[in-house]
Order: C-alpha cells, then structure tokens, then sequence
C-alpha cells in the first residue's frame, strides 16, 4: 500500500443512500391508463356535447330566434363540423393528453402562445361547466325550493369526487347516463315527427322579425355552446385505445347524433311551445314534454339533472387532463398535473378545476356564461385550425389539404363576428 492512499477504513466508506430514494429513482411517475374504446369515447362525446347543449340553452336559444331557432343550430353546425374534422386530423398525429395546447406547441413552438391556448380552453370548460351548474339549479328549484348556491355547490362536489376517483367510473357513469338522454331526446322526436314536418310551415307563415339576421347571428353563437365537446373527446386521447384510429371516427359519431337530435327537438321544442314561455322557464325541455302529454314533468325534470350533471364531470375531466397534458412543457405547476397511483387521475387538477367552476357559477347567469363559452371556444377554434394548416406544411405535398382548417377558420372567425354585430 503506497503512503500516499489512505487504509480501507470502514468508517470512511460512503453511506448508502437510502432505501425509499432509490425506489422512488428507480420508479416512473404515474401515467394515465387506456381504458376505453370506441363506443365508451364515442358516447362520452355525445354526452358532452349533448349535456353541455340543449338541456341548459334551449329556452335562451328561442328567446332571442323564436320559431327559428333550429336555423340557429344550423347555422351554429358549420364551424363545429370543420372542427370535428380538424380536431380527427390532428388526434391522428398526436394521440395525447393536452389537446389543443399539444397542437399548437407543435405547430408553432411558442410555449406562451401554448400557454395562452390551454387557458382559452381551460376558461371555456370551467364557465362550460359553471353553466351547466346554473342550468342544474334552475331544473332542480322546479322539482324542490333551495338555494341556488347549496345546490351548485352540492352538485360540484360530486362531480369532483367521480372525476377524481377514475376515469373508468367516470366514464361509465357518464355513458349510463348518456343513453337515458339520448333515449328520452329520441322519444321527444319520434312523437313530434308530426310538429318537425309542420315547422317549416310555421316558420313561412310567421312574419320575419325586424333584424332577424342579427338575432340569428347571436342566436347561433348560444347553440354553438351546445357543440362544445370536441376537446372533451381529444383531451382523453391518452385513456384511449388506439386513439389514432378511433378518435377521428368518435368524433364525426358524436357530431351528427348531436346535430339531428338539436335540429329535431328545437323544433318540437317552437312548435309545441310558445317561445317566450321557453325563453323565461327553468325547465324548458320539461314545458315541451307536459306540452306533449309524454311524460310527467318532474320525471322529465330529473332527466334533464342527470344530463346537465353529465356535462359537469365530463367538462371537469378535460379542463384537468389538459392541465395534465401541459405540465410537460411547463407550462403550469406540476402538481396540478400529478396522477394518483391509486385512482390514476390528476387529483389537484381536478380539485382546483372544481374550485373555478363554482366561481364562476356563483358570480354570473346562465345566458352570460353559455355566450362567454361560445366566444372563448370559437377563438380558440380558429387558432387549432391555423395550427393544422402549419402542420400540414411540413408534410410531403401530396398530403396536404387546406380545404378544411381554411373553411373552418373563416366560418369561426364569421361566426364570432356577427356575435358582436
């Protein structure tokens, strides 16, 4: 042993680190797990677009449209169809958590512009969901007088614990209650066949209003509200089975069960109903039933709950997943986006998302805060159609295809024109 090295002394010996840093070194942080298939996403689309649509607007929609409001719907459908189309292009390239914010960091590479995306889409599902808490209220003081504020906040506690507790329970909670609503929306059409064939000859004998064009326009940016729920779809990429090829399909699904129900019991809905007393009740879809002598209004009231509150546990599972989605660039705190191993959900995420969306219903009305909805989202439409238009760039030309992103991007961009005109 040279004089220089000094003796194998035990007591010198470095420490080994401890056993619990090792394993949580060795161990990867918790991801979201692919659950669901197509039927599963698909009717978890419906039933956000559905319980975040008809149910809460239809009485707003007619008030400011009248006999016209299924043109509203119509015209509301242009924009929400390129979207769907554009939302299935981009799903297919990135099948992940984060949505519109993953498309537009990949398109633009601008964490900020990224930044300012996911709190557009954020915004427009926290005051989604706060208005559907304010519609929940209204159906729910029709069946038994309480407060509005107990109520909303009753009604956000348990969505919060369905959202946190996995997406399998969620999930299958919300297709439950999506086949009751889409059965009872089938049977208000199906008995109203008589009044859908006899609407456009109500609306050629009703006298066209002063500045229909106008009370259309913003008309069509409430039922655009009712549309809302692409991102809900895209959001849960990765909980997914083969999202790529599933999702595009989910989506167009879920665009045109959505569009034909709205159509068909908008105009039951003018038909049977006079328009002002929709445009003023708390349960308008419940006055079109008693008017048809189909069901009993308070039953159809608590259908009408149960779909409203769908729309909440669906709209506070993609405001968290795409928190979730961002964490990854940075963008917000990481615990906001930190998965539970036991539940395999962002927990804080939806904590806090619970948290803005009985804010936001606490302080504003519903028609406030479906038309706030309908602005945000349609701004941050344009912009994920612009993102895809980038994409495409880069790709060997023979795949390019403007067409769509371009037409959707102009009929968004018109449609949140003529909402301030």
């Amino acid at each position: 042993m040279s004089m220089s090295e000094p003796p194998d002394r035990p007591d010198l010996a470095p420490e080994p680190p401890p056993v619990d840093h090792v394993l949580k070194q060795n161990v990867p942080p918790a991801q979201l797990r692919r659950v669901i298939g197509f039927w599963g996403i698909t009717f978890y689309g419906i039933g956000g677009i559905i319980g975040a649509g008809i149910f809460a607007t239809i009485g707003a929609i007619a008030g400011r449209a009248g006999v016209f409001a299924p043109i509203a719907f119509l015209i509301a459908a242009v924009p929400a169809f390129f979207a769907a189309l554009s939302y299935g292009a981009l799903v297919k390239r990135m099948p992940q958590a984060g949505g519109e914010a993953s498309y537009v960091q990949n398109a633009y590479g601008r964490l900020w512009l990224t930044q300012l995306t996911v709190v557009g889409v954020s915004l427009s599902g926290i005051v989604s969901a706060a208005t559907l808490l304010s519609a929940f209220a209204g159906y729910f003081q029709s069946v038994m007088p309480a407060s509005p504020f107990v109520v909303m906040a009753a009604l956000g506690l348990v969505s919060a614990v369905l959202a946190g507790l996995g997406v399998s329970l969620a999930s299958g909670v919300v297709v439950a209650v999506t086949l009751i609503e889409v059965g009872l929306l089938v049977l208000i059409t199906v008995l109203g066949l008589g009044d859908i064939a006899a609407w456009p000859a109500l609306i050629m004998a009703t006298p066209v209003p002063q500045g229909l064009g106008f009370a259309l326009a913003a008309s069509a940016v409430l039922a655009f509200f009712a549309f809302i729920g692409f991102e809900d779809v895209v959001n849960m990429a990765e909980e997914v089975k083969d999202a790529p090829r599933v999702l595009p399909r989910a989506l167009l699904v879920a665009f045109g069960v959505s569009l034909l129900l709205y159509v068909c019991v908008s105009a039951v809905a003018v038909s049977v109903v006079p328009t002002m007393q929709l445009a003023t009740s708390h349960e308008p879809l419940g006055d079109v039933v008693h008017a048809q002598g189909l069901l009993p209004a308070w039953l159809m009231t608590l259908m009408a709950m149960a779909s409203i509150g769908n729309g909440v546990i669906i709209q506070v599972n993609m405001v968290s997943r795409l928190v979730y989605g961002l964490t990854k660039y940075g963008g917000v705190p990481e615990v906001l986006g930190r998965v539970s191993l036991r539940t395999g959900t962002p927990l804080v995420g939806v904590a806090v998302t619970t948290g803005l969306v009985l804010l936001f219903a606490f302080a504003m009305p519903l028609a406030q805060l479906a038309e706030l909805t309908g602005v945000i989202i349609l701004i941050v439409f344009a912009l994920v159609q612009t993102a895809l238009i980038v994409i495409l760039r880069r790709e060997t030309a023979q795949a390019r295809s403007y067409v769509i992103p371009v037409l959707g991007c102009v009929s968004a961009l018109l449609l949140l024109i003529g909402a301030f005109f």
